[in-house]
């Protein structure tokens, strides 16, 4: 990735540290009372999570994991995270499975009482954001450019909950956040593309088990300048990653907007 998209990245990161200084005047009663709805949510077997966010950063997507939209599915995520006492990983990949990490960590709240340890959780996640935004720049100038992997990010994935495995029971969280044109083996960038023939190039994908898992897809179709795509491009597109993802044995779900998620 070139120096311009490094500054470009630097100038929106500014943007939204100002935007965060702004969001202290939540109430903390609606905070608290989000946080208990998560906590309600969270795994009631005894294990933890294990979320990974995976955000492509290829050249349809270049800057993307630092906008507004994209900032605050990772904060979700975090908060989330910490609420169900997990582990948190953010990875930004673009031609290759090899990704870049830009987090890693345990997201674990204390507290006297449980509302005392749900206060902690956004503070927690806003700590999580630094953390990646300060990393980005850098990380961002260590991608190939041009090519896009998107399913090579479920073997990773897979490693990363095997590795979170010896250490205790967890529960796999992963979000993908792309375009969805993938590039690399199974070539999707072509317009034409139709869900018949989507759904015919997923089924040569090899992927790992990831039964028991939950995995997101978020942004299928909604490239990083906004540029409209023809509707049945999309639907391609969705076709392609819902039909890769359930071969995973995963809980799917691939969406354009987040709020589908």
């Amino acid at each position: 990735m070139n120096a311009t998209a490094t500054a470009t990245i630097a100038a929106v990161l500014t943007g939204i540290s100002l935007l965060a200084a702004t969001a202290c005047t939540a109430t903390q009663p609606a905070a608290l009372d989000q946080a208990a709805r998560i906590a309600a949510s969270c795994p009631t077997d005894g294990s933890h999570i294990a979320a990974i966010i995976q955000s492509d950063q290829s050249a349809s997507r270049e800057n993307s994991t630092a906008q507004p939209d994209t900032q605050q599915i990772i904060h979700d995520a975090a908060e989330r995270t910490a609420i169900c006492n997990g582990h948190f990983r953010v990875n930004i990949f673009a031609g290759s499975a090899i990704a870049t990490t830009v987090f890693d960590g345990d997201l674990r709240l204390d507290g006297a009482t449980e509302n005392a340890r749900l206060r902690k959780a956004p503070t927690a996640a806003d700590d999580v954001m630094v953390h990646v935004n300060a990393a980005l720049p850098d990380a961002s100038m260590q991608l190939p450019d041009g090519a896009t992997d998107i399913v090579g990010q479920y073997q990773p994935a897979a490693e990363y909950e095997a590795q979170l495995a010896a250490t205790g029971s967890y529960h796999l969280e992963e979000t993908i956040l792309t375009d969805g044109i993938q590039t690399v083996g199974q070539n999707l960038n072509d317009p034409g593309l139709t869900p018949d023939e989507a759904q015919t190039l997923a089924g040569l994908v090899t992927v790992p088990n990831l039964a028991g898992a939950t995995v997101r897809i978020i942004g299928v179709g909604r490239q990083a300048d906004d540029a409209p795509l023809p509707t049945p491009y999309i639907a391609a597109l969705r076709m392609f990653h819902t039909t890769v993802c359930e071969r995973t044995r995963a809980a799917c779900t691939v969406v354009t907007d987040a709020a589908g998620a």
